[in-house]
């Protein structure tokens, strides 16, 4: 006689819940402007969307969505990009 699956992890609605905790975590720990700020830098050092995505490895894309400020980069990406546009990462004159 075979026995039903145990369920080993939480109901959708629970993971639901948890992804919807963790976006809103997320928009909180956004850099205000940021978008608007790496479009100006970008365009300041007379580079295209995809010069700037080849000298951090992305795609022009990824650029795009940031710059529009649909998404940020992560951690290591935004030291990159710092480097790529030669700005400090310091809060008193860099991407933020």
């Amino acid at each position: 006689m075979h026995r039903p699956l145990e369920r080993s992890h939480p109901p959708a609605t629970a993971t639901t819940s948890a992804t919807s905790e963790h976006d809103q975590q997320m928009k909180e720990r956004t850099l205000e402007g940021f978008g608007s700020r790496l479009a100006e830098l970008r365009q300041a050092r007379g580079l295209s969307r995809e010069e700037l995505a080849g000298a951090v490895d992305v795609s022009r894309r990824v650029i795009a969505c940031y710059e529009a400020q649909s998404a940020q980069p992560p951690g290591a990406l935004l030291v990159d990009l710092a480097r790529a546009l030669k700005v400090s990462t310091a809060p008193t004159n860099c991407l933020v």
